[in-house]
This record gives C-alpha cells, sequence and structure tokens, in this order.
C-alpha cells in the first residue's frame, strides 16, 4: 500500500515538473502560492487601457455622528477602490492620491451613510515614459 502511494506521489511530481517545463512560462515561487508569468508580454494590465474603476463603503451606528459615519465610508470606499485597482491593474496604480478624475458622493439612508467613490488609476511610473 505505502509503496503504491510512493510511486503514485512520484508519478505526480515527475508529471508536474515536466509540465511546468514545457509550457511557455516562467513559474517563480512567492509565498505559498505560484505565479506564472507568460515569457512573451507579460501581465496584461501593462497593456490594458485604464477605465474608470469605483467602490462603495458604508458606515453604521446609531448613536455616531454624521460627520464620523461620512468619514468612515468615505475611507472604507477608497480602501475597498484601491484594493480593486490593486487586483485589476496592480499595486503602481493602486493610489487613491495618483488617481485622476476623482469622484466622492456620499448619501444618508436611515442610520447608514454609503459613499460612493470612483476615479481613473494612474501611475506613477507614466509620467516618465516608462509604462505605454
Amino acid at each position: 500500500m505505502m509503496k503504491t502511494l510512493t510511486i503514485a506521489a512520484a508519478a505526480v511530481a515527475l508529471g508536474g515538473t515536466a509540465l511546468l517545463g514545457t509550457m511557455p512560462a516562467e513559474a517563480a515561487t512567492k509565498g505559498s502560492g505560484v505565479i506564472i508569468e507568460a515569457k512573451y508580454g507579460g501581465p496584461a494590465y501593462k497593456h490594458k487601457k485604464l477605465s474608470r474603476v469605483s467602490a462603495t463603503g458604508v458606515a453604521r451606528g446609531v448613536l455616531i455622528p454624521y460627520v464620523l459615519k461620512k468619514a468612515k465610508a468615505q475611507r472604507e470606499a477608497i480602501n475597498n477602490w484601491s484594493a480593486k485597482v490593486r487586483r485589476m491593474y496592480g499595486p503602481q496604480y493602486a493610489s487613491w492620491a495618483r488617481a485622476d478624475a476623482k469622484s466622492t458622493s456620499c448619501s444618508r439612508i436611515g442610520t447608514a451613510v454609503t459613499c460612493r467613490v470612483s476615479a481613473i488609476p494612474d501611475s506613477p511610473y507614466r509620467r516618465y515614459g516608462a509604462l505605454n
């Protein structure tokens, strides 16, 4: 039984390395995951036209003043926007301070305040011609 499991594990390990060896990609381990990037072209977000990204944040509380709930909802919305941009385009675009055409709107519904932010991401490297 153990011999069969050992042979099966070795076959899977060798098959996996053979599969990675024949793929036209470079694999690098980072943390516990494996990142695979194609040899030709790199990440897709480098060649993608940037579009407006929006996100929302909500703050609730009966005894909390409106001003504090609005600030908390805006902060949460900006953090959500940054995380969304980081997933879509990469970490160099995820700064709200560098974003273009920023828009923020908040509304009060009952005891909750909902804020929606939107902006076009921008990278510091784009200004120097490092990105297309």
